[in-house]
């Protein structure tokens, strides 16, 4: 999941930058999704840690769902530059929610596994 976070963190810094340079506005608010980018960037090498690696990523999920929460205001005000970038985004987020919710799955039933593996009393 580190690569994922990390690749997910460069693409919400482009979509950021391109949504800025195609509105002609002095506003920075089309940069909130670059700005979101780059602290999953940061989680990305938070997690390269194998302590820290599930906190970083929990920290990365909850940070797309207050994206997802963040980006439905633009929704009001309908312009189209607006309104395609905040769909792109929750899309985005969404996406990268359910990769997590199954990396979090499958770690769970790897480490049960695990343990129960250890449990089992060798054969002679």
């Amino acid at each position: 999941m580190p690569l994922i976070t990390f690749l997910f963190g460069l693409i919400l810094v482009l979509v950021g930058v391109v949504f800025y340079s195609l509105t002609e506005t002095a506003s920075w608010t089309p940069l909130i999704p670059s700005l979101f980018g780059a602290v999953f960037l940061i989680c990305a090498l938070a997690s390269i840690k194998r302590q820290w690696r599930m906190h970083a990523m929990h920290a990365a999920v909850l940070l797309a769902l207050l994206l997802v929460v963040g980006s439905i205001m633009p929704l009001l005000k309908p312009t189209f530059e607006k309104v395609a970038e905040a769909l792109l985004t929750i899309a985005l987020c969404l996406a990268y929610m359910v990769m997590c919710v199954r990396s979090f799955i499958a770690a769970r039933r790897a480490r049960k596994a695990e343990a129960a593996q250890a449990d089992k009393p060798a054969k002679p």
